[in-house]
């Protein structure tokens, strides 16, 4: 007899089970990041709108009398303290943010 070590149907059971498994779970993962991405772009679009909306708003009131309710969901606004001017400035991250207010 030779020395040979039986590969348990067992074994091979269960390794057909994870290849399963993980098939399962690889494409749950990149349906995810499908929706991930649509999602992503969507509020791409929403921030776009809400910055145009922003604009006018602040053209409306002034940037002194903006709640900062409104700024903290803007992506083209950032609040800079200077302790020189005791006021919070608005200054654009985007170089046309402010133009038609120029």
């Amino acid at each position: 007899m030779s020395n040979v070590i039986p590969f348990y149907p067992r074994h091979k059971k269960a390794l057909l089970k994870h290849i399963e498994d993980l098939e399962e779970l690889y494409l749950s993962i990149h349906i995810a990041e499908d929706a991930l991405n649509k999602l992503d772009e969507i509020a791409c679009k929403v921030e776009e709108d809400y910055n145009r909306l922003l604009r006018g708003y602040i053209s409306e009131v002034g940037s002194e009398n903006v709640e900062v309710l409104f700024l903290e969901y803007s992506t083209d606004v950032e609040i800079v303290f200077d302790s020189n001017y005791p006021q919070l400035k608005l200054h654009p991250t985007q170089l046309d943010l402010f133009e038609d207010l120029r």
